[in-house]
């Protein structure tokens, strides 16, 4: 299921992000941290008293632009205090100083901030939460940033978000996860991004270069071409009696 959500670029501009779910990494992720152990998992939730926030840094390594990104959901999602209704969440990208494997690396600038509505048909286990931007974030290549997930609000209803990490070792070299408690929106964050030895699942796409949109065109063009002369010599061809 994709959801249209509200996305406040840093500067005012509006601009909408697709949320959806899908079960593989596209082949053009430009970061893909796929080492983690479903044995371990860290906990994003909205429990009152007992919020709790994920982050991670990662170093763009584009000269593109963001185009969205994904966050695997563990195995245990859904197996203890079940995701059943639809909540408010809050995801911030934001500009980090220094490296992206500080132990508290502060924050330099919003990027994006985003709340949005997540519903209970897009989480599922061993699966991916996927934000794709459709006004994309030009990030510096080679810079330092993260992301964090928080809710909106604390309630009763303790909602959980699962998701894999790797096993106690930070496996990724451009960054570090984190779990953070009690952030609540509105935001954006305000807090630190720090290291606990361990990373997230996630991706990230960027946008394709131009050149590559050129040959994606040309290659549909050329099926289309392929098609129309199949179905004209089908046309022509006699009537056998």
């Amino acid at each position: 299921m994709a959801l249209l959500s509200s996305l406040l670029i840093a500067g005012g501009a509006c601009a909408q992000v697709i949320v959806s779910n899908t079960t593989s990494v596209p082949l053009n992720a430009t970061i893909n941290q796929s080492s983690f152990s479903d044995a371990s998992n860290v906990q994003a939730r909205d429990q009152t008293g007992s919020v709790r926030a994920v982050s991670q840094t990662f170093t763009w390594n584009s000269a593109q632009a963001l185009d969205g990104l994904g966050m695997r959901l563990a195995t245990a999602q859904n197996t203890l205090n079940p995701y059943t209704t639809n909540s408010t969440w809050v995801l911030d990208i934001q500009q980090l100083s220094g490296n992206g494997l500080q132990a508290a690396a502060s924050i330099v600038s919003t990027v994006a901030h985003l709340t949005f509505t997540l519903p209970a048909s897009a989480v599922s286990p061993e699966s991916y939460l996927y934000f794709d931007l459709s006004t994309n974030l030009s990030l510096t290549n080679g810079g330092t940033y993260g992301f964090i997930l928080y809710p909106e609000t604390s309630s009763d209803t303790f909602q959980r978000l699962f998701f894999s990490r790797s096993a106690n070792t930070s496996v990724y070299s451009g960054g570090v996860a984190a779990q953070v408690s009690s952030v609540t929106g509105p935001g954006p964050y305000s807090g630190s991004y720090g290291g606990q030895g361990y990373d997230l699942g996630f991706y990230l796409v960027a946008v394709p270069e131009p050149g590559v949109q050129g040959l994606l065109a040309m290659g549909a063009c050329a099926i289309v071409i392929l098609v129309r002369a199949r179905n004209r010599r089908a046309m022509d061809a006699p009537t056998r009696a």
